[in-house]
């Protein structure tokens, strides 16, 4: 585990846990919460753990019917499909705009925010009210290195805030890799402020809302 973050399941980070003052969004993500069905599918794990958390109208698809409930499979609509096709996904991951622009479809009021053109008080803010909000979700889009772990870009939701460290609960997709950890705001958001390749853009956030 990376010095830079602290895991959920340690006796420090359940500390953080407890103390933590914002976790309205917590308890409609971690019951939503799932891995990613493949290495390039974090945005896709990311939006459909977002999608079951919010109450919005969900589709009826297998192997679920007649229950009505995201998955990685149905969140590809015809709409979806036309702004990132699942093949390009399977292949290149997604981009801050695409994620944004696919989670619209679904009926989600969704505002996507480049690090580069944000200062870490306007995230700081919007991490608070998101995270006393069960109505709202904050998907990150950071590059995994820094925070001192292994790989490249990557999108996770957000579970918390703990003000006393200035820290957010990452719940990351990628369960297995990484468990859910605490990471401080000044780390995550430069680990944001850093350039996807694949937009010639900085990575930054996607909040949602209903």
């Amino acid at each position: 585990m990376s010095e830079l973050t602290i895991s959920l399941l340690t006796q420090r980070g359940l500390e953080i846990f407890d103390q933590a003052g914002y976790k309205g969004t917590y308890w409609p993500v971690a019951t939503s919460f799932l891995t990613q069905e493949t290495q390039t599918f974090c945005g896709v794990a990311s939006s459909v753990c977002v999608l079951n958390a919010l109450p919005v109208a969900k589709p009826v698809t297998p192997p679920y019917a007649p229950h009505a409930y995201f998955t990685q499979d149905n969140y590809f609509s015809d709409a979806v499909e036309r702004i990132v096709p699942r093949e390009q996904v399977l292949q290149e991951g997604m981009t801050l705009r695409q994620i944004t622009s696919a989670l619209g479809t679904w009926n989600v009021a969704c505002e996507s925010y480049y690090a580069s053109n944000e200062s870490i008080e306007e995230l700081r803010e919007q991490v608070q009210e998101v995270c006393s909000n069960s109505k709202m979700a904050l998907i990150f889009n950071f590059y995994r290195p820094g925070l001192g772990q292994e790989g490249g870009g990557h999108f996770s939701p957000i579970g918390a805030y703990d003000r006393i460290t200035d820290s957010v609960l990452l719940m990351d997709v990628a369960r297995y890799k990484y468990p859910p950890v605490w990471v401080t705001l000044e780390v995550i958001y430069n680990a944001m402020n850093t350039i996807d390749s694949s937009s010639q853009l900085s990575r930054g956030w996607v909040r949602c809302w209903v």
